[in-house]
């Protein structure tokens, strides 16, 4: 056998050569072609029903073509978050896929209100209207949240925990007990003996108006002192007039 015939012969009997027309390869091909066709089929429905929801809150007819695109749009890319591989975040792989679950559920929910409505089973009111309305805000600060989370390291997030779990471990600080001052009182100013005081100053003037004018009777002492008749009578016979020479 010659040394052309050995390479074709190597070249038939590879992997390559002997599966690429297997039904294997077949079955991969159909099943791309069905993925295909079920999703656009999907989109297409779910767009119809959510813009003529859209429509029936009142927006504008063109505006209206952009509340699908924001629901069904949300979900596929928190979908593909949440299943890529590439996504290393744990948290943003659990974000993704609570936001997918519920982007999915609310693309059911819109559908199933805008054919219920077309169809006059109710009629739209103002709580539908607000809870459509608010989507778009609502799924803006999910993907820009999505998005950072998607964009920070793991590593990060471990840091502010240990760093949260640390600051948890230190114990709380003591309170610097300040020991109360008593406010001071000032002591009450000692009373002035006022009648002791004029007690003696009454007998003194007793005395010296008896060793001075000694023919001045009782009354007439008491109208010069200006007190009654009983206070010098008091003071009278403590006050002894001086023997006349």
């Amino acid at each position: 056998m010659t040394a052309p015939e050995t390479v074709h012969l190597a070249a038939v009997n590879t992997p390559e050569a002997t599966t690429s027309d297997t039904p294997e390869s077949q079955r991969d091909v159909l099943f791309a072609l069905g993925m295909a066709a079920v999703s656009l089929a999907a989109a297409i429905s779910s767009y119809s029903g959510l813009a003529s929801l859209a429509d029936l809150v009142g927006w504008n007819h063109r505006l209206a073509l952009l509340l699908p695109l924001t629901i069904d749009a949300y979900a596929l890319t928190a979908t593909r978050v949440w299943l890529s591989p590439k996504t290393a975040s744990r948290r943003a792989r659990r974000w993704a896929k609570g936001n997918a679950i519920g982007a999915i559920a609310t693309s059911v929910a819109g559908n199933a209100v805008a054919h219920a409505a077309n169809a006059h089973v109710f009629h739209v009111t103002w709580p539908v209207v607000v809870a459509v309305s608010a989507i778009p805000s609502i799924v803006l600060g999910l993907i820009t949240h999505l998005w950072h989370l998607r964009n920070t390291p793991e590593a990060a997030f471990v840091s502010v925990a240990v760093a949260e779990e640390a600051a948890a471990e230190l114990p709380a600080p003591v309170p610097i007990q300040v020991p109360a001052i008593a406010p001071q009182v000032a002591a009450p100013a000692p009373r002035k003996t006022t009648r002791a005081t004029g007690r003696k100053s009454t007998a003194a003037a007793v005395a010296a108006l008896r060793a001075k004018h000694p023919e001045l009777s009782q009354v007439a002492i008491a109208k010069r002192l200006k007190v009654t008749d009983r206070t010098v009578r008091k003071y009278w016979t403590d006050t002894a007039a001086p023997e006349a020479a």
